[in-house]
C-alpha cells in the first residue's frame, strides 16, 4: 500500500491526495493521457509525469506508451493493493512516528524527509541505541523489491565469512529481523532445502534474469509459521517445555520471546512453565543461553544436556 499522509504540516497532503487520485484514475480507466489527466486533477503536466515516474520507480513497473503522451497499465500490476484508504492513515501515522524516532534515515526510502516529521517528540523520547541497521545500498534494496514483486530469478554475489555465488536464486521476501535486513531466497544448495536468509548489506551485486518462477506452497507455509532466522525450512515442528525462575518470570508474563510461547503453569514459588513449538533446536538454545542461569529446558531432556555441554565448554575455555 502507498503510505502517504500530511506529517510535515506544509502542504504535503495535497501531493499525497493527488498521487492517490492518479492511481485511482489509472486503476479505473486502465490508461491515461498526461494532458487530460493534468486538467482532470487540476495539476501541471509536469506533476503527472512526476507521479508516473514515482510509481514506476517505487514499484518497479513501466507504464506502456500508446499514443503520444498516453499510457496503459501493465497487466501484471495490481494497483488496487497499493491504494491506501483514509481510514488507515492513523495507523500509518503511528508507524511513521516510530520510524522517525528510531531511524529517520530509513524514511527516505519511502520518500519522507525525517527532519520535518514530528520534531516535537525529540523533547520527549530518547533512543540511546538505533535499533535499525543502516542500509548502505538503497538502490540494491529497490532492485530486490522489484525482483520479489515480479518473481524474477537472480544471481546473487554475496560476501560474509567468504565469497559466495548463488545462481538462479528465487527471491521470496524482504525480511526485517533482529534489527537487520535480509532477503529470503531459495537456492540450489542442499542445506536446509536451499532456503537462506541473506543479509542485504552483504550482497555485492545481483543479476536479474528474464525468467520468472512460482513461489512454492512450502515457502508460503513457512512464512506463516517461522519464528526466528534459525527456523528450519524443511524440518518438522516439536514442543519444548522450559522453566523460568521467579527472578525473570515477570519478563515472560508481559512479552512473548517466540510467537509460539504459552504459559503452561504458574508455580507457587513464582516460577513459570512455558511451552514453545519450534523446528530448530537453536531457537531454544539461544533463548536459554540469554537467560542463564534462570532458564532450564525441561523437555526434551537432550536439549538441556546440550545446553549444559555448551556452558561447560565455555567455562573450560575461559579458565
Amino acid at each position: 500500500m502507498i503510505m502517504m499522509m500530511d506529517l510535515t504540516g506544509d502542504g504535503e497532503m495535497s501531493k499525497s491526495e493527488n498521487l492517490i487520485s492518479f492511481l485511482e484514475y489509472v486503476n479505473r480507466h486502465k490508461r491515461f493521457c498526461t494532458r487530460h489527466l493534468a486538467e482532470f486533477l487540476n495539476v501541471s503536466i509536469r506533476n503527472i509525469q512526476r507521479y508516473k515516474k514515482e510509481v514506476e520507480q517505487l514499484f518497479g513497473v513501466k507504464f506502456i506508451p500508446t499514443d503520444r503522451g498516453c499510457y496503459t497499465l501493465p497487466k501484471e500490476f495490481d494497483i488496487e493493493s497499493l491504494i491506501l484508504s483514509k481510514k488507515d492513515f492513523e495507523d500509518y501515522e503511528k508507524l511513521i512516528e516510530l520510524l522517525n524516532l528510531t531511524n529517520g534515515s530509513f524514511l527516505k526510502f519511502f520518500g519522507f524527509e525525517a527532519k520535518k516529521l514530528l520534531n516535537k517528540n525529540s523533547e520527549i523520547y530518547l533512543i540511546k541505541e538505533p535499533p535499525f541497521e543502516e542500509l548502505i545500498n538503497f538502490e540494491l534494496l529497490l532492485k530486490l523489491k522489484s525482483v520479489v514483486y515480479h518473481k524474477k530469478l537472480i544471481d546473487i554475489y554475496y560476501v560474509s565469512d567468504k565469497s559466495y555465488t548463488f545462481k538462479n536464486a528465487k527471491p521470496l521476501k524482504i525480511v526485517f529481523a533482529k534489527n537487520n535486513w535480509y532477503i529470503a531466497v531459495l537456492t540450489d544448495d542442499e542445506i536446509n532445502g536451499g532456503f537462506k536468509f541473506l543479509r542485504i548489506n552483504f550482497i555485492k551485486e545481483i543479476k536479474e534474469h528474464s525468467k520468472t518462477f512460482k513461489v512454492p506452497i512450502q515457502a508460503k507455509e513457512f512464512f506463516k509459521r517461522f519464528q526466528t532466522l534459525f527456523s528450519s525450512y524443511v524440518e518438522p515442528y516439536f514442543e519444548v517445555v522450559v522453566k523460568v525462575e521467579k527472578e525473570i518470570a515477570r519478563h515472560f508474563r508481559v512479552k512473548k520471546f517466540l510467537p509460539s510461547q504459552k504459559i503452561v503453569k504458574e508455580n507457587e514459588d513464582g516460577s513459570l512453565l512455558l511451552s514453545y513449538t519450534v523446528n530448530n533446536k537453536n531457537e531454544i538454545l539461544i533463548l536459554a543461553k540469554t537467560w542463564l542461569p534462570y532458564m532450564k529446558i525441561v523437555s526434551p531432556v537432550e536439549l538441556q544436556d546440550e545446553l549444559k555441554d555448551i556452558l561447560m565448554t565455555f567455562l573450560e575455555s575461559n579458565k
